[in-house]
């Protein structure tokens, strides 16, 4: 079966699915998604061959919907998922399913399409979730954010708020499957869909928890010490926080000055949290809202500190409209590394790049190219990328903004006299065309009436 043809037939079931979900009052559109990859799962080797050391089995197939549910607790156990993503949060609309429907909806489920096919589609479906979470990142900033850190020494990966995991996915993509995914998720819908899109790339025992970075209640596996070789995150902002609640995790040249209120911003302490976690080589890549790198107060204090620290690799302005209709707010990627291996700090300037799509603009991969090859070869180019030495960053009061360095080339201008030919020539020609469109309108009248 030809993939358009096999995501054409699965796409109309999901359709259909979501149709009759609608009619009985269910909220929840992405239950069937979740009923395709449970099924999807089912069917893997990683499943089969732990089923296979243990007595029960699974119920057959999916007959009615107490039989899903039994399937699910059975696939949980046998995989040893004790967040229980399916039972506790993926299938919880399960039960308001009516009985009258229930046989109808799973049958749209036993599709002629086979296993090899459904894998790609149910990753760009699940991709596709609209959990209205700010942090959720799309595809391809999350593929540019995972290579800005590629390092072939790295191990261990962390994601201190985790969202659907699509910075996870795509770190274990740009690092083949090759490091221990590590990640932090408040959301329960939020982190299940990472577990379950972690799954469905073979990678099943990712270690998340449901606990905040710097929650010191977290158990010893999760204790804010522990140090990773990357860590990748797009945090909510512009939530406050308790800075004493978090403050037993840095000391306070991390912290820079005490805010008047007590508080931080939720993008500071996350990103002062993907700083405490790197290891002694690693490296970091935390989406920030541009703000952070120009605004006073709290957040000078703390860019401060970093660059102090001579931990700012790099700064990345991007454009806005990167996660509309979810936000429109413009932001940037932050490196930090603990030791650099270049003197300096590098800054881009690729607010002006991608391409419009509907509400978002997108990084297609012009834009994502050149941004990494600046970035690996640090170049400097005139009104796109520079190098700054931390004593200009301290006559600008440590403003990491990449506008207030880099100068915007002017833009090329056009002689009025060539745009006034142009226009001319133009109108000649349209002119021209539409006599001959008349023409052959009223030939085609004569050769009707003649007929007739």
């Amino acid at each position: 079966m030809q993939q358009s043809e096999a995501w054409r037939d699965l796409d109309q079931r999901l359709r259909a699915m979501q149709d009759l979900l609608r009619g009985s009052g269910v909220s929840d559109l992405n239950l069937p998604l979740a009923l395709f990859s449970l099924k999807y799962l089912i069917q893997e080797p990683m499943f089969l061959e732990r089923l296979s050391h243990r007595s029960e089995q699974p119920v057959e197939r999916m007959s009615d919907l107490r039989s899903v549910e039994n399937l699910a607790w059975t696939f949980e156990n046998t995989v040893r998922w004790e967040d229980r993503p399916f039972t506790k949060y993926l299938l919880g609309d399960l039960s308001r399913v009516g009985s009258g429907i229930g046989g109808e909806l799973l049958s749209q489920l036993n599709s002629p399409v086979p296993p090899s096919e459904v894998a790609p589609w149910l990753h760009e479906r699940a991709q596709s979730i609209d959990l209205q979470l700010g942090n959720n990142t799309p595809r391809e900033l999350a593929r540019m954010i995972a290579s800005l850190t590629s390092c072939d020494c790295a191990s261990r990966i962390f994601d201190p708020s985790c969202g659907t995991g699509s910075l996870l996915l795509a770190a274990s993509e740009t690092y083949h499957n090759r490091l221990a995914i590590i990640g932090h998720e408040l959301n329960g819908y939020a982190r299940s869909w990472t577990r379950v899109r972690l799954a469905l790339s073979g990678l099943w025992d990712a270690d998340l928890s449901p606990t905040e970075p710097w929650n010191p209640s977290g158990t010893d596996e999760f204790r804010p010490t522990r140090q990773y070789d990357v860590v990748l995150s797009n945090p909510p902002f512009g939530a406050q926080l308790q800075l004493d609640g978090i403050q037993h995790s840095y000391t306070l040249k991390y912290l820079g000055a005490h805010s008047k209120s007590g508080r931080i911003s939720s993008e500071l302490a996350y990103l002062l949290t993907s700083y405490h976690h790197l290891a002694e080589n690693g490296a970091a890549a935390i989406l920030m809202p541009l703000g952070v790198l120009f605004r006073t107060g709290m957040d000078s204090s703390v860019r401060k500190a970093l660059v102090d620290e001579d931990a700012v690799d790099a700064v990345i302005a991007l454009p806005a409209r990167l996660s509309a209709p979810v936000t429109t707010i413009e932001t940037a990627i932050i490196i930090l590394r603990r030791r650099k291996s270049d003197v300096g700090t590098l800054l881009i300037d690729a607010r002006h790049l991608g391409v419009r799509h509907g509400q978002r603009v997108v990084l297609d991969e012009e834009a994502t190219d050149k941004i990494l090859d600046v970035y690996r070869h640090r170049t400097v180019e005139p009104g796109f990328s520079t190098v700054v030495d931390t004593s200009d960053l301290m006559a600008q009061d440590f403003n990491l903004a990449p506008s207030r360095y880099i100068e915007q080339l002017p833009t090329a201008t056009v002689d009025v006299s060539v745009r006034r030919d142009h226009i001319a020539t133009l109108d000649r020609q349209s002119r021209q065309l539409l006599d001959e469109y008349e023409a052959l309108i009223e030939t085609l009248m004569v050769d009707t009436r003649q007929r007739q």
